[in-house]
Formats: C-alpha cells, structure tokens, sequence
C-alpha cells in the first residue's frame, strides 16, 4: 500500500492489524506526503517495526513517482483538493495501473457540520494532554484563543468541502473515460459518527 497525503501518519496505525488478518499475510506499507512529517512517520515505524515504512521525500500525489507501486490510500485529505486537482490524483492512479482507494471521515451537509461546533471546545479540553508541554500552546490556546477557533473553521471548511459519492464517481468516470478501473462509491454508517463515511475505490480491470 502506497499511503498518500499521510500527515502525521493517518490511521494506518491501527487498521495495519486488522487488515493484515483480512488478507491473511502481513501487509507492507508506505507512508508518503508532498511535505513529509518525518518525525511522526519514524515514531509510527517504530512502533510497528518494518510492517510500516516512510519515504523522507516529497511525493506529490498528482504524480506518484514509478518507483511507488501499489494500491494508493488517502484518508481523510481528498476535500483539501480542488476538482482538477481531485481528478488529477484520480488520473494519476489510472495511468499508472495501480487501485485507489479514497476515505472520507467529513461528509457535506447540515448534520455533518453540526460537530465542528463543538471543535473549539475540545480542543480546550484536551490541550493540557499534549506531550510535549509548551508555553505557545498554552499561549494560542488559552491567554488567546486563536488555535481553538482556527481548528474549528478548518474542520467546517473540510465538511463544506467534502465530495459526496456522486461527485466522486463522476470525476473518475470523466478520467477514465474507457472503462479500465471498476469504480465503486459508497456511504457506510458508523456507529460512532452522526454522518456516513464515504469512500471511492478504483481497482483495474482484469486484462486492461
């Protein structure tokens, strides 16, 4: 698995286990990002020893470099992208043959944008549990309140700027006009969540 926009190493942490159990061998991942975070990656590889692995370069995900070949994951990042770009990662995966599967924990409506509300004040809340302490957080969080208002607008930016299936099943089908990917979008309930995740999965098609 090429892991794509990762972060500070999105949820491959905890689904490595389970997936790994669904296909019944160890799965191998790479975790990639146009501005690596390497510290978060080293400290995730290190919690799962070689299961987990990094590139320390740039990896910009409208062009994947060939030397990362395998199924492409982004979790949680596809809303930061504008339609051409979106297509573009879409197009990218299509040319080079490998699936892709997009996640979405942010989904675009009244109901989903009803939690962002509420972002602020856990931030509040959890900020004191952030190791290292440090006095600019504290600063930003507390004496003036800015980081708690800023994560809120970007979590509501994020939902009000979430595709919905539809839309992400369009832009592949514009992408891959001849058909050389099955392309399934889908809503799943969560039990956890007050709206569905979504994702978008492209595997190729036998023999294209």
């Amino acid at each position: 698995v090429i892991d794509l926009c990762s972060g500070g190493g999105g949820p491959w942490g905890r689904l490595h286990a389970m997936v790994s159990e669904k296909l019944g061998r160890t799965l191998s991942v790479v975790l990639t990002d146009l501005s690596p975070n390497v510290d978060a990656f080293r400290a995730l590889q290190g919690e799962m020893s070689d299961a987990i692995t990094f590139s320390e370069e740039s990896v910009d995900m409208l062009n994947v470099p060939e030397k990362f070949h395998g199924f492409r994951t982004l979790f949680s990042s596809f809303h930061h992208f504008r339609p051409e770009q979106a297509k573009g990662i879409l197009r990218d995966a299509v040319e080079s043959g490998d699936g892709i599967m997009i996640v979405e924990g942010t989904y675009r409506s009244p109901k989903g944008l009803v939690p962002m509300f509420f972002v602020p004040l856990i931030v509040l809340l959890v900020t004191p549990l952030i190791r290292p302490l440090r006095f600019s957080r504290f600063f930003w969080t507390y004496l003036c309140p800015v980081a708690p208002l800023l994560i809120g607008f970007d979590g509501a930016v994020s939902v009000l700027r979430t595709y919905t299936p539809e839309e992400m099943l369009q832009m592949a089908q514009e992408v891959d006009p001849e058909g050389k990917f099955d392309w399934v979008a889908e809503r799943v309930e969560h039990k956890a969540l007050p709206e569905p995740v979504i994702y978008l999965r492209g595997v190729p098609v036998s023999g294209s």
